[in-house]
């Protein structure tokens, strides 16, 4: 999806700057990569802190992210009739043992790692054969866009894909799986907290056990790929198809829009962090 999907978003919150005992959290590198639990997932970069929970019991989602370095600092809270803004509560975090990860409490297990590396020009889709691999590396690393009170942080691993945008009346939060081949892309959304103000959708949904999915993701059901329309596959299951392509630019039919991806430079001034690209070959049936 374009980079600047959520640009155009106007005025709604942004909860600004830390105080003296977030400050000292400021530096996540030590708990970078993507974190798992049965009802949270969580995304460490050197700059961003990102943590999706849903409460069991009551059912109510919350969504944190902290970006210290652009005074970012926010709690978004999806109650069953309200949703409501804030700061994140001083979460505690510590890794208790290898692959473990604890934020207030609340165990992940670790699902993917992440190098964060040097800025570099992406290759060029030359041919068809090259798409996959366009599809997932032109999409990795951090992207902050805070504008006034609106504010958009996504980031993109080498598996999945975080999004964390307010404003302009309307509130998406949420984390997706997302496999790459020649085709197209599969994208199979998790956690999903949507309130949008045009189409009426007030979601907070967490499709699955997170570290469940996350450690046996389906395969790619070639057969599913149809560039004259966005496929629902089922269980949150969308295959965006190849349309077109130049060496520079990836086009698939997306749902109600064409998705365009294009090749990122060393100098692309929105990426704030550069993730490095490891091959991931996800599995496909039914291919020709």
């Amino acid at each position: 999806m374009k980079r600047a999907f959520f640009t155009a978003l106007t005025v709604l919150l942004l909860a600004v700057t830390t105080g003296a005992a977030r400050a000292q959290q400021a530096g996540f590198g030590k708990y970078r990569g993507v974190w798992a639990g049965m009802k949270s997932e969580a995304v460490f970069t050197d700059s961003v802190m990102m943590y999706f929970h849903r409460d069991t019991v009551s059912g109510t989602g919350y969504g944190a992210l902290r970006v210290p370095s652009r005074g970012i600092d926010m709690l978004t809270t999806f109650a069953k009739d309200t949703i409501t803004f804030g700061k994140t509560p001083g979460y505690i975090i510590n890794r208790p043992s290898d692959g473990m990860l604890c934020i207030g409490g609340d165990t992940l297990r670790q699902v993917e790692g992440i190098d964060i590396m040097q800025p570099y020009d992406m290759p060029q889709a030359a041919t068809k054969l090259d798409i996959g691999r366009c599809l997932q590396e032109w999409q990795l690393g951090t992207v902050v866009n805070a504008d006034g009170n609106s504010v958009q942080v996504m980031v993109g691993t080498n598996r999945n894909s975080f999004m964390y945008a307010v404003g302009g009346g309307m509130v998406y939060l949420r984390a997706a799986a997302m496999l790459q081949c020649n085709e197209g892309s599969l994208f199979i959304q998790n956690i999903r907290m949507m309130k949008n103000p045009n189409t009426g959708e007030r979601s907070n949904i967490f499709f699955y056990d997170s570290h469940e999915f996350l450690t046996n993701l389906p395969p790619i059901d070639i057969s599913k790929f149809d560039p004259t329309r966005c496929v629902f596959a089922g269980d949150g299951l969308i295959y965006w198809s190849l349309l077109s392509h130049t060496p520079d630019e990836i086009k698939l039919n997306g749902c109600g829009e064409t998705y365009t991806f294009s090749r990122p430079r060393k100098d692309t001034p929105e990426l704030i962090e550069w993730l490095k690209y490891e091959p991931y070959k996800a599995k496909t049936v039914n291919g020709i």
